[in-house]
């Protein structure tokens, strides 16, 4: 009998069929489920390697021994038992499975193909729509639109949404939706235009598959403004299905007020998040306006509560005025995750209830789990409070992914990895921002203290003199440590000494200096004339990394101890966030690599 006939007689081709397509879908069903329990797509890849590994000893014992009815026997005795009986079961096997095969393949393709979305891969950004009304100051309804769109979409479990800093850093741009999917990892793009004269709107909205720049639908929307709200649930709601989105509760819908209270909240909102403090008065008029015609309008409470805060820099006076409007939002809404925002941060920040703190901040993630600015900042806030550094920083990283623009998660993420000793990550996180934005001073400092603490002087010393204002205390202190670290002694002693004539009160900046360069008596010496000047929270400060080199010394306890600044210990406090399930799958992915990083990378 010549060879082939022996394999084929010894179904030898048939295993290996069967077994190719069996391996192709444990992987394809791999890929599938390993996201679900928060592995990450390199889990497949073990797999894949063992499938590869067993398919020759898989075609070996295939020519050895023999499938029967009596069980698995050695390919003699199994025929003399009963001749050429395996070769139709094999057949029918490999016709399951290919069949299975075809089908999985038919769904993939046709299904999940392009022009819809598998359920890894359902990811959106939102920009700003264009106003191309004939009144340019139109321009913040467009923003409006798109930002209650975005916000809309966020609620949605399965869907990854880009949050609104970043989407906004391309408005005005003529955006290539090829750069888009590249530097956001995004399948989706939806943009659109708004015509808004006087009562009558019109918005245009398109949905752009990123991939591969195809326009999947384009509709246009008129009605009166009361109707925007219609319009934005319409908009949405065809998103999801486009998508083919499994909603784990009902759709969300948009609130539905008076439409010039609305017009009003928006231009408020517009103009406060300009980021310019000259202009928070006039939001606050615009936004006191919109509550004089709908009193109840808790979004627009919610924004004034912040913008009277801001004017007021956290003063007495300022939380004097903000309790009363907090007190209106819990009578209106007590469950509303706006409510329950500002009831956490008053009872964590002001009145230090931290039982009470962590109850509100759990009931606004069950009501607003995706909202990144007003309550993902505040639970890594929280966390970072009670002593669950790792898990704030967990959360600082899962904002950032969202919102990579966002100079705030930028600056959050840096502080955290730097508080559980990861300087170089902090690093590697401030350089990533770069990317998106031209580098603030702010973010030099980050950058640069960030390298100090890592133990790269050279590198420091290049973003401290990045630093156009050669007075500016941070720069000077950064030069003078990283001089000391570089030994660039001569240097040192001069600056230093120019700094401390013209500076001669500023305790904690002399003090500092000292710490780092190991001259602990002088030290203590300024740090206990910083606290008498400053008060007793200020001796907390020694707490930064930039103090590490005192830590050793046996005064750095007792100095804390002394003005009650000892680490409280916050483990009785409950704290279970309700993140959806993609979240909390992300984030228990994010803290497991922290958890396990030590080679000083930053997790991705």
């Amino acid at each position: 009998m010549s060879l082939f006939k022996q394999l084929r007689h010894r179904n030898v081709p048939q295993v290996g069929i069967a077994y190719l397509a069996g391996a192709w879908l444990l992987i394809q069903i791999a890929e599938t489920l390993l996201p679900i329990f928060a592995y990450s797509e390199d889990a497949a890849r073990p797999i894949v390697i063992v499938l590869a590994i067993g398919f020759i000893p898989a075609l070996i014992l295939a020519w050895v021994f023999e499938w029967t009815p009596q069980g698995i026997r050695r390919e003699s005795v199994a025929i003399a038992e009963a001749p050429h009986t395996s070769t139709r079961r094999f057949d029918r096997a490999i016709i399951v499975l290919l069949v299975i095969a075809v089908g999985y393949f038919a769904i993939d393709k046709f299904v999940f193909g392009p022009g819809s979305v598998a359920p890894q891969d359902r990811s959106i950004i939102v920009l700003p729509f264009i106003n191309i009304s004939t009144d340019p100051e139109e321009e913040y309804f467009g923003d409006g639109m798109a930002e209650e769109l975005l916000n809309l979409l966020s609620r949605i479990d399965e869907l990854r949404v880009i949050s609104r800093s970043t989407a906004w850093t391309f408005k005005g741009r003529d955006v290539d939706v090829a750069e888009l999917h590249d530097k956001l990892d995004v399948s989706h793009v939806l943009e659109g235009s708004v015509r808004k004269s006087g009562n009558k709107v019109r918005v245009t909205a398109q949905l752009i598959d990123a991939r591969t720049d195809a326009h999947l639908w384009s509709e246009s929307y008129d009605g009166p403004l009361d109707d925007i709200f219609e319009l934005q649930d319409r908009i949405s709601a065809r998103i999801v299905s486009e998508l083919r989105l499994k909603l784990l509760d009902d759709m969300p819908v948009a609130t539905v007020v008076d439409g010039r209270a609305y017009e009003l909240y928006l231009q408020g909102r517009y103009i406060w998040e300009e980021a310019r403090s000259e202009l928070y008065g006039q939001a606050q008029v615009k936004l006191e306006e919109a509550l004089a015609i709908e009193p109840d309008f808790v979004p627009a409470i919610f924004e004034l509560a912040k913008v009277v805060w801001l004017i007021g820099n956290d003063s007495e006076e300022a939380r004097s005025r903000v309790r009363p409007l907090v007190d209106r939002m819990a009578a209106i809404a007590p469950d509303s995750g706006y409510t329950n925002t500002w009831q956490a941060w008053i009872a964590a920040h002001w009145d230090n209830e931290l039982q009470t703190a962590a109850s509100h901040l759990e009931s606004a993630i069950a009501d607003d789990p995706y909202n990144p600015v007003s309550l993902l900042r505040g639970v890594s806030v929280f966390l970072d409070k009670i002593g669950r550094l790792e898990e704030a920083y967990a959360v600082a990283k899962y904002g950032a992914m969202r919102d990579p623009a966002n100079i705030r998660w930028a600056s959050m993420l840096a502080v955290r990895a730097r508080q559980i000793g990861r300087s170089r990550e902090a690093a590697e996180h401030v350089e990533a921002y770069f990317a998106w934005q031209t580098p603030s001073a702010r973010l030099r400092w980050q950058l640069g203290a960030a390298l100090l603490v890592a133990g790269e002087p050279k590198r420091a010393l290049e973003q401290f003199d990045h630093i156009i204002d050669d007075a500016s205390i941070p720069r000077v202190l950064g030069r003078l440590m990283a001089l000391y670290d570089l030994g660039r002694m001569v240097e040192f002693e001069a600056e230093f000494a120019a700094f401390k004539e013209a500076n001669p009160d500023n305790w904690e900046a002399i003090a500092r200096i000292l710490a780092w360069t190991r001259q602990n008596d002088a030290a203590f010496e300024y740090l206990e004339k910083m606290v008498e000047e400053m008060g007793p929270v200020s001796a907390s400060y020694i707490k930064y990394d930039l103090y590490s080199r005192l830590s050793t010394d046996p005064r750095y306890d007792a100095f804390l101890q002394k003005h009650g600044q000892s680490d409280e210990d916050h483990s009785q406090i409950r704290f279970d966030p309700p993140y959806p399930p993609a979240m909390r799958a992300e984030l228990q992915r994010l803290l497991a690599l922290i958890r396990e990083s030590d080679d000083g990378h930053a997790p991705n």
